[in-house]
């Protein structure tokens, strides 16, 4: 059981360090929406697209649904207050591809209050900072636990002490599957 409670905070920790440490994992810089895309939304086939609703498919969203409740302003003009992506969102109507938003080079002149933003959220797992957050963390508390527990019932056996680190092993497994898969 005290390979098996290792082995659990050992995977948490590893995959922590896994899932934003590739160029192609395209995470979000944080959890914060403190980055403003603006610019005048285009297409090809119709201009400027004036008054116009339009949904933003961010890549640290993975595969979640595109996120919705922008709009830009009788100009075409938008600006979507969002994380600093490693890729350039992309811009939606209906379910055709529009335009990427970028960030523009004058970014500090952008004032963010008057940015759209969403009640969608970054995942914790998909920031750069991920190791940071309470998600990431949480884990460690009962794993270290069943861990400590388990190495004083190797010196001192008792069933109690089995049990106790069992179900901490149990709890920590159950929270690292849930994190990381549900």
């Amino acid at each position: 059981m005290l390979v098996l409670a290792v082995f659990v905070v050992f995977f948490h920790w590893a995959f922590g360090g896994l899932a934003c440490g590739w160029d192609t994992s395209y995470c979000a810089q944080s959890q914060e929406k403190d980055t403003a895309y603006t610019g005048t939304l285009e297409s090809e086939d119709d201009g400027v697209l004036a008054s116009t609703a339009f949904t933003v498919a961010f890549e640290s969203r993975l595969d979640a649904p595109r996120v919705g409740g922008f709009s830009t302003d009788e100009t075409g003009a938008y600006c979507v207050l969002w994380a600093q992506e490693a890729v350039s969102p992309q811009a939606y109507v209906g379910d055709v591809f529009v335009a990427r938003l970028e960030i523009p080079e004058d970014a500090a002149d952008v004032e963010p209050s008057e940015c759209q933003t969403s009640d969608a959220s970054i995942p914790w797992n998909r920031t750069d900072e991920l190791r940071d957050t309470t998600e990431f963390r949480a884990p460690f508390v009962p794993g270290a636990a069943a861990i400590l527990v388990l190495l004083v019932g190797v010196f001192r056996p008792r069933r109690a002490l089995f049990l106790l680190g069992s179900i901490l092993t149990a709890l920590t497994f159950a929270a690292v599957g849930v994190l990381w898969f549900l």
